[in-house]
């Protein structure tokens, strides 16, 4: 049933996001209980250990995207490490990995250690309980940004194109589930989420800190029907131009009910109170009141199609969203996705939102287009909207060989709900790559970005040549 919580479209509906799902305590419909147990006990694969090596030459006109340009050229070297293992009843898996720097210009791209990453992933699934741990670390610059973060519980935080500064993100998550086969079980899920900026004044990068906790009791009377009741709360700390500072709780009911074979109903309905303080101005206001949603999916010979309707939460009031959603193979073998909805707060304009994809094949080549649309708003109480194209084409030239192009537009500006400063930003790159012998691989390419804004416009053309080599060290 997690239907609100893949529809978030911001930060600020994470309370909603979570409180309105059994998924959001990482609940997998009974039908999927064994999933973790697919492996058997004589069967499992050896612990894999891989070691990740490459440098990478590049030169850029514009680094950072300012006004005025400056140029410079880097030479890094990344290292990563990647371990996974798997038995019939557990998976561990973690990466570490960072690059270094030499660069022509400190100023604009500074010598050094760069871009740290970490990740860890841990499950374990018994018959009747189920644990996941997850948790990451990234630091990166900021001009790698484009829109929109996707927060831990699945939801949409608006995210502003920045040119200058790093942005670090960090996330845990906990979940744990128990009574699988039972006609009663329990769920709680408990995460965090932060992301900081360094290295920038822009006043629409600011810092954020979640923190969010999720209680639920499943109840299965018969095979085809689930009832979800759940306790939900959240804090939030922003370091925004009024300090905003957030605290919700609230309660929902979920059904989900099998009606056929390939039909089947969900619907959530839940109580939320929220309270923002404005620290910096010394005022406070209150959100409270019910959100919910209904959904009603239907499986195809070769997809699904489904009708969703959502009355999301946050800290000004309701967002109603009414979508349509399709997916299909086609004969040829490609795929088609597509989500078309509006979203609407009462008293203003409903805005278009949804999410077009397109994938097909040639003989030899793969391509993909996208159009994607999304609404949330931000800690100054401002609706944000991303409209994002993209396009790709990979051909292959023989069978060591291919070459790819890849165009990528995005727009972020005011949804109609407060002002927001628009900016849009376009990428075009085409990069050649060649597998020189086994494991080492080269990539050469260029690169053209453009960025509006109410400073002006700025442009960097760029060229890159990297090689990489992978080592196995287990087994």
């Amino acid at each position: 049933m997690g239907v609100i919580r893949r529809r978030g479209t911001a930060r600020k509906t994470i309370i909603v996001a979570v409180a309105c799902t059994a998924a959001a305590v990482g609940v997998l419909p009974r039908a999927d209980a064994q999933q973790a147990s697919d492996v058997p006990a004589n069967q499992a694969p050896p612990p894999r250990l891989v070691l990740n090596f490459g440098t990478r030459l590049n030169h850029e006109s514009n680094y950072k995207l300012t006004i005025p340009a400056r140029a410079v050229t880097t030479f890094d070297t990344t290292l990563g490490l990647h371990f996974n293992s798997t038995t019939h009843i557990q998976r561990l898996s973690f990466s570490l990995s960072a690059l270094g720097r030499l660069s022509s210009d400190g100023a604009v791209a500074e010598s050094g250690l760069h871009e740290p990453a970490a990740r860890l992933s841990y499950s374990r699934e018994t018959k009747d309980a189920r644990l996941k741990i997850d948790g990451s670390y990234m630091r990166r610059p900021t001009s790698q940004s484009i829109g929109y973060t996707t927060l831990p519980d699945g939801s949409l935080s608006p995210q502003p194109i920045v040119s200058s500064g790093t942005v670090s993100t960090a996330s845990a998550r906990l979940g744990f589930e128990t009574g699988l086969r039972a006609p009663v079980g329990f769920g709680l899920n408990l995460e965090g989420y932060n992301r900081l900026y360094s290295g920038t004044t822009d006043p629409n990068a600011y810092d954020v800190r979640t923190r969010s906790a999720n209680a639920v009791l499943k109840l299965h009377p018969s095979k085809v029907v689930e009832y979800d009741l759940g306790l939900i709360w959240s804090r939030e700390h922003d370091t925004n131009a009024l300090l905003t500072r957030r605290r919700s709780s609230g309660a929902y009911v979920g059904v989900s009910r099998a009606l056929s074979p390939v039909l089947s109903l969900s619907g959530q309905l839940g109580y939320q109170r929220s309270e923002t303080d404005f620290v910096a101005t010394g005022t406070s206001q209150i959100s409270k009141g019910a959100y919910g949603n209904l959904s009603l999916t239907r499986d195809t010979r070769t997809g699904s199609q489904g009708v969703t309707y959502t009355a999301a939460r946050d800290s000004i009031g309701l967002r109603n969203t009414l979508s349509l959603d399709a997916k299909t193979t086609l004969r040829d073998g490609a795929q088609l996705s597509a989500r078309i909805g509006a979203a609407a707060r009462p008293g203003h304009a409903a805005q278009l939102v949804g999410k077009l994809r397109y994938d097909g094949k040639l003989p030899d080549a793969k391509y993909a287009v996208s159009i994607d649309r999304r609404v949330g708003l931000n800690a100054n109480d401002v609706d944000v909207a991303e409209l994002h194209v993209g396009a790709s084409y990979t051909h292959s030239i023989n069978a060591l060989s291919n070459l790819a192009l890849s165009l990528d537009w995005a727009r972020v500006g005011s949804a109609g709900y407060g002002s927001y400063p628009t900016t849009k930003r376009q990428t075009v790159e085409v990069v050649y790559s060649h597998e020189l012998a086994k494991g080492w691989n080269l990539n050469a390419g260029v690169q053209h970005r453009r960025q509006e804004s109410s400073a002006g416009t700025a442009r960097s053309n760029g060229a890159f040549l990297s090689i990489g080599r992978s080592f196995t060290l287990l087994p």
